[in-house]
């Protein structure tokens, strides 16, 4: 810890897993259009633990799909097969993209797919 807040280094061989999905929330009212968002996930597991770091919007999570080997040489499983989305600097035309396409259907024999029971990762 330094400052409150948890410092850790990953490379190659120090991460055993690393992997990006989306977590889908429930559209809220006070937001014009009703249709669920989504955060990007990053999952990192090392020999202490796993580690999710969550940040909002579509775009991170198809950048980290399409662009793993930038990561200083981690490989980053893309289980949800987010690259097949086009990215782009709009998050809501992405996300449009991701709820015609079904998040269901996305996550349908993953190991995510208790994140479809309208149910957030938070929960």
């Amino acid at each position: 810890m330094q400052n409150g807040m948890m410092q850790k280094n990953w490379t190659k061989n120090t991460a055993q897993k690393v992997a990006v999905f989306l977590n889908k929330h429930a559209a809220h009212s006070e937001v014009a259009n009703f249709e669920p968002r989504y955060s990007t996930v990053l999952s990192i597991t090392d020999e202490n633990g796993t580690y999710f770091l969550e940040v909002f919007g579509v775009g991170a999570g198809i950048y980290l799909a399409t662009h793993s080997q930038m990561i200083d040489g981690l490989t980053v499983a893309d289980p949800l097969n987010l690259k097949k989305f086009k990215l782009s600097d709009d998050n809501q035309k992405m996300v449009k993209e991701i709820n015609n396409f079904g998040f269901n259907k996305l996550i349908a024999g993953t190991e995510y797919e208790c994140l479809g029971e309208n149910t957030s990762l938070h929960q």
